[in-house]
């Protein structure tokens, strides 16, 4: 599941900062699944 979807747009034509951008958004969705599947966990099992 992501929740911020890279985009043709986002590419300035620069290796280093495009590179960095990807990752940036590869970050959020992890981070926003790790939330997502802790939060259940804790709702559901109560840890």
């Amino acid at each position: 599941m992501e929740s911020f979807v890279w985009e043709p747009c986002f590419v300035t034509g620069l290796a280093m900062v495009d590179e960095q951008h990807h990752r940036l958004v590869d970050l959020i969705n992890r981070f926003a699944v790790e939330q997502l599947v802790g939060s259940l966990g804790w709702r559901f099992l109560g840890r």
